[in-house]
C-alpha cells in the first residue's frame, strides 16, 4: 500500500511539474506574439504617418479583418486535419466524392479569405491614399518574412546545440 502510495505521489509530482512547465512555455509564446504584434503597429504607424483619428479607424478595420481571417483559417485548418484522418484511416473507396467535396470547400475558403483581403484594402482608400497602401503591403510581406527568418533561424540555432 505504501509503495502504491509513493508511486502514486511521484507520478503526480511528475505531472504537476510537467504542467508547469507547458504552461510556462505557453505564455512565454503569448508574450512574444504580444510584443511583435505591438512592434508590428509602432512601425506601420511610424510608416504610414497616420494622425490619430485615421490611426484608430486603421486598426479598427485591420483587427475585424484579422478576426474574420483568423475564423476562416480555422474552418480551413479543420477540414485538411478531417481530410488527414481519413487519409490516415486509409478511407479511399467510399470517400472519393468526400474528398472531392472537401478539397472543393477548402478552395472556396481560401478564395473568400483572398475576397476579404481584396475588401480590407479597398476599404482603407477613404482613409489612405495608395501610395500608403502600396507601403502597407510590402511592409507586410517584408515583416512576416523577417519574423519567420527570426524564426528559423532560432530554430536552427537550438537544433545544433
Amino acid at each position: 500500500m505504501k509503495r502504491i502510495i509513493l508511486l502514486l505521489v511521484f507520478v503526480l509530482t511528475f505531472l504537476a511539474t510537467d504542467y508547469a512547465q507547458i504552461r510556462k512555455k505557453h505564455h512565454s509564446m503569448f508574450m512574444m506574439r504580444n510584443k511583435i504584434e505591438q512592434l508590428e503597429k509602432i512601425k506601420l504607424i511610424d510608416l504610414l504617418d497616420m494622425n490619430e483619428k485615421t490611426t484608430l479607424i486603421f486598426f479598427a478595420r485591420r483587427h475585424g479583418y484579422f478576426k474574420h481571417q483568423k475564423e476562416i483559417i480555422n474552418k480551413r485548418d479543420s477540414l485538411i486535419k478531417e481530410m488527414e484522418n481519413e487519409i490516415k484511416n486509409n478511407r479511399t473507396k467510399s470517400k472519393n466524392t468526400i474528398y472531392k467535396k472537401e478539397i472543393r470547400q477548402i478552395f472556396n475558403l481560401e478564395q473568400k479569405m483572398l475576397i476579404k483581403r481584396r475588401s480590407f484594402y479597398n476599404s482603407l482608400s477613404d482613409i489612405l491614399s495608395s501610395q500608403q497602401i502600396a507601403k502597407l503591403i510590402v511592409f507586410e510581406y517584408r515583416f512576416k518574412r523577417e519574423i519567420r527568418n527570426i524564426l528559423m533561424e532560432k530554430y536552427r540555432k537550438r537544433k545544433m546545440k
